[in-house]
């Protein structure tokens, strides 16, 4: 961002692989309404566009970023999605944060923060073999809402049988 590195990932990726990498830019008050160039350098080309910094919004406004969750998960098992939740209008509130999962609200947990606060919250939904192959859990505020894939594994299912025995089998 102007001139000044203020973040950097390497990431690789194979022919046809996509990734997505997200970048927090720090910014305070003085630059509500100022117009930031952001750059992204690759090995073959540099992407450069503008970022507008908005005003923050006065009433409370929550906007949530999920910080963890399952990759992978065995239907029955629970899938769980930890978040971050942020006050980043100028009052304090009350909201709650819901975990989604096809649009039914599965866990719900409510936040109150004070204008600037974050909070870290765990929400849980117990899979099922519905829930096969994935599932894209939401977190939600009134304000924002953020998602999530889970992949959800069948368990195996084996069939055995004793060929040949030196002892009885009870």
């Amino acid at each position: 961002v102007e001139e000044n590195e203020t973040a950097s990932e390497t990431v690789t990726l194979d022919a046809g692989e996509v990734e997505t990498v997200e970048f927090a830019v720090p910014t305070d008050t003085a630059d509500a309404g100022e117009t930031l160039t952001l750059s992204i350098d690759g090995t073959e080309q540099t992407v450069t566009t503008p970022l507008t910094v908005e005003e923050p919004p006065a009433d409370p406004f929550f906007e949530v970023a999920i910080a963890d969750a399952n990759s992978s998960v065995a239907a029955g098992g629970a899938a769980t999605v930890t978040a971050n939740v942020t006050n980043v209008g100028e009052l304090p509130g009350s909201q709650d944060v819901e975990l989604v999962v096809r649009g039914t609200v599965r866990d719900v947990e409510t936040v109150e923060l004070e204008a600037g606060e974050t909070r870290t919250v765990e929400l849980t939904h117990d899979t099922s073999d519905r829930d096969t192959p994935a599932i894209s859990p939401s977190v939600e505020t009134a304000n924002e809402t953020v998602t999530e894939s889970v992949e959800v594994l069948t368990p195996g299912t084996f069939d055995l049988s004793v060929v040949e025995t030196n002892a009885p089998i009870t």
